[in-house]
């Protein structure tokens, strides 16, 4: 008998115990004779076991437990290159403010300081 038609078979009779309307290809006689068995333990289970959803504190216990674990598990190396990656933020921002600060000076010293006055001909003394 060939495992592949076995899984085939096994796999469609499991289809058809969620959904009646799956379709079931005809097993022949000699394989009936092995799969009957493995059909009734699944026919069996299918009719004891009920589904069962977690309660939402144990969602939520275990979401708490998977969130720590993976911050565990975050090298030192993953937590320096984040304080770099910020404090280089940080800096690129404090210039790009001074940069700003700077210009509005150095455009109203311009703008009050008094101009020097061409001499003749258009020569500065």
């Amino acid at each position: 008998m060939e495992e592949g038609r076995v899984i085939e078979l096994l796999a469609a009779h499991a289809d058809r115990l969620n959904d009646p309307s799956a379709p079931l290809p005809e097993p022949r006689p000699e394989e009936m004779k092995y799969l009957a068995p493995l059909m009734e333990i699944a026919e069996r289970l299918k009719a004891t076991l009920v589904p069962v959803e977690p309660s939402a504190a144990f969602v939520r216990s275990l979401r708490r437990e998977l969130v720590e674990a993976a911050r565990r598990r975050q090298t030192p190396s993953q937590r320096s290159r984040r304080g770099w990656i910020i404090g280089a933020a940080a800096l690129g921002s404090a210039l790009s403010v001074a940069g700003v600060v700077a210009l509005i000076l150095r455009l109203r010293r311009e703008r009050f300081q008094p101009q020097p006055s061409a001499g003749p001909a258009g020569v500065h003394p």
